[in-house]
């Protein structure tokens, strides 16, 4: 189920679909120690997104970067 599971359920990571959007419409970042890759609208700066390393879970995203996609700081 391995490649059925990429292709339509988001609660393994992100789904194909995801990664298309995700490699058209957005600006890497940056990432951090986890391995999670953050994202930057390129028309919208404001819209930001974490493609995450493995399990949808926000508690793992550092604190530096829970500021940065809630819009607190800029860096």
């Amino acid at each position: 189920m391995g490649w059925v599971a990429n292709a339509f359920t988001w609660w393994n990571g992100a789904t194909w679909g995801t990664s298309i959007v995700t490699r058209r419409f957005g600006n890497e970042v940056g990432r951090d120690d986890a391995g999670n890759i953050y994202y930057q609208d390129k028309k919208r700066p404001s819209r930001r997104w974490v493609i995450y390393n493995g399990n949808n879970d926000g508690s793992l995203v550092p604190p530096d970067w829970q500021l940065w996609l809630r819009g607190t700081i800029e860096d």
